[in-house]
């Protein structure tokens, strides 16, 4: 599992600094060091719980108390590779490299956005699946900050590479109650999110490409030019907020559900503000 991880960091690596741009190459660097970094740790983790149990098979640990520093060494590879906060500063760099004579070239800005990230969802559920939970203040703080800087934001592509860090936090955040409705919302909303935020950046592309503009300050009444642009775009940010009947709002009822029935009561409070922010940049 560590070694295919690792896989896909090279092929993320390579896919940023696609075209070679000084400025492309010095994200793609950045990417790889941050994420690489957070491997070296979450190895040294493994090796610790290897000397606990004598065994790298998931299922001979089952029962078995795992050291907390294991843990947190383990969790902080997680959170780096899947750019939580404090460390996803790669992902908004990552998401907006796209060479200057292709401002459209948005499939790779998705698949950056989803490929390094959604792994680590993968793993930490099946690392941590047995656990009783774990304290959800780091996912709510993950999603609110990211939330609250895409707010800010003027650039398209950086404001939807921080809403997916943000998104992140809600998904950690089901994980992290361990109740049925949390861990289904949140393997709902991986699969909600990823078609969503695939839209948002082909949209983004076709507007840029249109535009040449990337500030969102010198756009305005584009759905008057671009219409079906503009419905494709409300359709995914509407899933992405949580709007029913859109497939998003059954994920984040589910996520938040679980987190009220975990007793975590601020945690689903500071998640439904979260939803209030990302209508709002979005």
């Amino acid at each position: 599992m560590y070694l295919f991880w690792e896989i896909i960091a090279i092929a993320c690596w390579r896919l940023i600094g696609f075209y070679r741009v000084k400025e492309y190459v010095i994200k793609a660097d950045k990417a790889f060091l941050v994420t690489f970094f957070g491997a070296v740790v979450m190895l040294l983790g493994f090796i610790q719980i290897y000397g606990s149990t004598q065994s790298f098979d998931l299922m001979d640990m089952r029962g078995t108390l795992i050291p907390g520093s294991a843990v947190l060494l383990i969790l902080f590879g997680m959170f780096s590779k899947s750019a939580t906060v404090p460390l996803h500063t790669w992902l908004p760099d990552a998401g907006v490299a796209r060479p200057p004579s292709r401002p459209c070239f948005t499939p790779p800005s998705w698949s950056r956005s989803a490929s390094m990230p959604m792994p680590g969802f993968s793993c930490s559920l099946l690392i941590f699946r047995r656990l009783e939970g774990s304290d959800p203040w780091i996912a709510v703080a993950s999603s609110l900050i990211a939330a609250a800087a895409a707010t800010v934001e003027n650039d398209f592509k950086r404001i939807l590479a921080y809403s997916t860090v943000s998104q992140i936090g809600y998904i950690f955040l089901g994980f992290s109650v361990a109740t049925p409705e949390g861990i289904s919302g949140s393997l709902l909303f991986i699969l909600m999110h990823g078609l969503a935020k695939a839209g948002l950046f082909l949209c983004a592309g076709i507007v840029i490409h249109a535009t040449h503009k990337r500030d969102i300050r010198e756009m305005g009444g584009l759905i008057k030019t671009m219409p079906l642009t503009a419905v494709a775009f409300l359709v995914c940010a509407f899933s992405v907020i949580g709007i029913p009947p859109f497939g998003g709002f059954f994920s984040k009822f589910l996520v938040i559900v679980g987190t009220v029935k975990a007793g975590a009561i601020w945690a689903a409070a500071v998640a439904l503000f979260t939803a209030v922010l990302t209508m709002f940049y979005l």
